[in-house]
């Protein structure tokens, strides 16, 4: 029922569409930090969940130059609390692994974050209706000889926003280089 709840208010928060406002942070944390707030009407409210947010992914969640935490996702949540008369208890962190692990271990009832929606993920976490698109692109010097993905074999290259991206990768390598062998 708690997941069905929270899983409605994300949804609502989204059709809320608030817009924030703010400068990025320059806050790289790999720990999680708490962040203790009471963003509902009443701080009495015996209401309340736990979210944790990266703080540092703008303009979805991150800390503003006050340092505090703002972004699209956070100030929809909180504008959905608000309403509904929930606390939020913010917690922080840059390890999505340590996010998925605390909302199965029960630490956390959400993640503040722009997650990525995959099959296996679905098999476990309930999710909102997806609201934005995130098109992944790769890009090179110009002056770089790697005109494909199968130019980079060789070559490093840097990744971000955990194993989503680096699965991404490897599964587009490795049918590339199927389809090369098959002179598709």
């Amino acid at each position: 029922m708690k997941k069905k709840a929270i899983s409605m208010l994300l949804a609502a928060a989204m059709v809320f569409s608030l817009a924030a406002c703010g400068a990025k942070s320059d806050s790289d944390t790999k720990e999680t930090k708490k962040e203790t707030t009471a963003d509902a009407k009443d701080e009495s409210s015996d209401k309340e969940i736990t979210v944790v947010a990266t703080g540092s992914f703008y303009p979805i969640s991150y800390t503003d130059d006050d340092g505090n935490l703002t972004g699209f996702e956070v100030e929809a949540l909180k504008e959905v609390c608000k309403r509904a008369d929930i606390a939020i208890n913010w917690e922080l962190s840059d390890d999505y692994t340590t996010m998925f692990g605390g909302v199965d271990s029960g630490l956390y009832d959400t993640i503040v974050g722009q997650v990525s929606v995959t099959d296996e993920r679905k098999e476990t976490y309930q999710f909102t209706d997806v609201y934005a698109e995130n098109s992944i692109r790769m890009c090179v010097r110009a002056d770089d000889p790697a005109e494909s993905i199968d130019g980079l074999r060789e070559e490093r290259y840097v990744l971000s926003l955990e194993q989503y991206f680096r699965t991404s990768l490897t599964n587009i390598i490795q049918n590339t280089q199927q389809m090369n062998r098959l002179n598709v």
